[in-house]
């Protein structure tokens, strides 16, 4: 048998390896570059604008958003004090500008008129919505009679952040397969190698006594991650003033096909944790144990792209900081999680 002394040491050197990788992964999380991001597809420039009078009734309306649009979840409405619509056609976009979105409008009467929108941006699926004012005037330059601006005023809501039930699900989710991708990690980097120092009968031991702990961390946590997703999906579709279905949004919209990738990867994990346990020879196990890393990491890795890492200038290396940041979060839960 090994000397016990030389077990420890390597056991030592492996956490030490393992203590530095995070720090260059900190680090290069710090000194990645700083950025500007908003929290929502904000509006910050229309036409005609909030509280605007006209003296010649507009023929479309044109609003610019700080983010990218879903075009199947965005929509603008022309209506007078009493609800009547007066927008013309479907809601028009420009493949130049994904944050552009106009509506024609009917002849309009010297009237007090809303403008009412509605969108989700493409950054991370947070709606928000909001309605303005404005008056077209008399041909004389005069207000029509009984017209004011002073009970209309511009209003916003929506998502503008995830409300508390979002924020747990989502975190549910991540926290549960940073979990079990870090375990993973830490049984194919550290556990192994170091078991490699014992004899046979303590090796297989010491194996199979860290592969069933983290069966059983995945067999818990990964369908806790699965159901806290297909909740937050159910909720954000239910939150769309657009009839878009479940269905249209995890397959048409992007955000909506990066959580569905999600689910799709979460099964999967659950399916290596399976082969895990269940498989006979080392190379079925291997293969499992493979499989439920590189899905938790790719469900990992979905978020970073619905993040506010992910829009702006720089977002290739914003998104790559964050995800570079998740994994160095996922080593540090498995380090815990599998440490006796």
């Amino acid at each position: 048998m090994r000397n016990p002394r030389a077990i420890t040491l390597a056991a030592a050197s492996l956490a030490l390896a393992l203590v530095a990788v995070i720090a260059v992964v900190a680090a290069l999380t710090i000194a990645a570059p700083a950025r500007t991001a908003y929290a929502h597809a904000a509006l910050i420039r229309a036409n005609p604008a909030n509280n605007e009078t006209l003296r010649r009734p507009p023929v479309r309306i044109v609003l610019n958003f700080s983010e990218s649009l879903e075009r199947k979840l965005t929509q603008i409405q022309v209506a007078d004090k009493d609800g009547n619509r007066f927008d013309d056609g479907p809601t028009a976009f420009d493949d130049d500008d994904p944050a552009f979105a106009s509506v024609g409008v009917k002849t309009l009467e010297p009237g007090l008129y809303f403008v009412k929108w509605s969108n989700v941006s493409t950054v991370d699926g947070h709606n928000l919505s909001g309605t303005y004012p404005f008056i077209v005037l008399n041909a004389d330059g005069t207000f029509p009679a009984g017209v004011s601006l002073d009970n209309a005023a511009e209003t916003s809501s929506g998502q503008l952040l995830p409300d508390n039930i979002d924020s747990a699900l989502k975190w549910i989710a991540l926290l549960a397969l940073a979990t079990v991708a870090g375990a993973a990690f830490f049984l194919i980097v550290v556990l192994r190698p170091a078991a490699t120092f014992l004899e046979d009968d303590p090796y297989h031991k010491a194996i199979d006594a860290g592969e069933r702990w983290l069966i059983n961390l995945a067999h818990v946590l990964l369908p806790l991650a699965f159901i806290a997703a297909a909740f937050l999906i159910l909720r954000t579709v239910n939150r769309f003033e657009t009839s878009t279905s479940l269905w249209s949004y995890v397959t048409t919209v992007r955000t909506g096909q990066y959580r569905g990738a999600q689910l799709i990867l979460i099964a999967v994990a659950l399916a290596g944790a399976d082969l895990l346990v269940l498989g006979g020879s080392e190379r079925k196990r291997n293969a499992g144990l493979g499989a439920l890393l590189a899905a938790c990491v790719g469900a990992l890795f979905t978020y970073s792209m619905v993040s506010h890492a992910g829009t702006g200038p720089g977002k290739f290396w914003s998104t790559a900081s964050d995800f570079v940041h998740l994994l160095a979060s996922s080593t540090w839960l498995g380090a815990l999680v599998m440490l006796p």
